[in-house]
């Protein structure tokens, strides 16, 4: 029987593999560009928390699958989805490290 991790990873793929757009990948220190299969929501909404109530607001997002990438995403990389250039705001690891949501900021 597959362990759970094995089981959230073949979810993960076929999300990947149903909902992808081709998305150009450049890690900021030292990394040549990487072409992936991500989900991708163009206004995904997000909640925040502030001292003065909440604070809803629409921002890109991709999923992305940690082993279709040759380093772990961070803050201030890049990525090219369509004829859009974006830049890393957040990351939220997801599930074990089998899987990351991209917060993005159009260049």
């Amino acid at each position: 029987m597959c362990a759970w991790t094995d089981i959230a990873d073949l979810a993960t793929k076929a999300a990947r593999d149903t909902f992808k757009f081709t998305v150009t990948y450049t890690h900021n220190v030292g990394g040549a560009a990487e072409v992936i299969a991500a989900p991708f929501d163009a206004a995904c909404e997000v909640i925040r928390v502030t001292d003065n109530g909440q604070v809803t607001e629409y921002v890109p997002v991709i999923d992305v699958r940690l082993a279709d990438l040759t380093t772990a995403p961070v803050v201030d990389d890049t990525c090219v989805i369509g004829a859009k250039s974006y830049r890393i705001i957040d990351v939220q690891k997801g599930g074990v490290g089998i899987d990351a949501k991209l917060f993005l900021m159009e260049l």
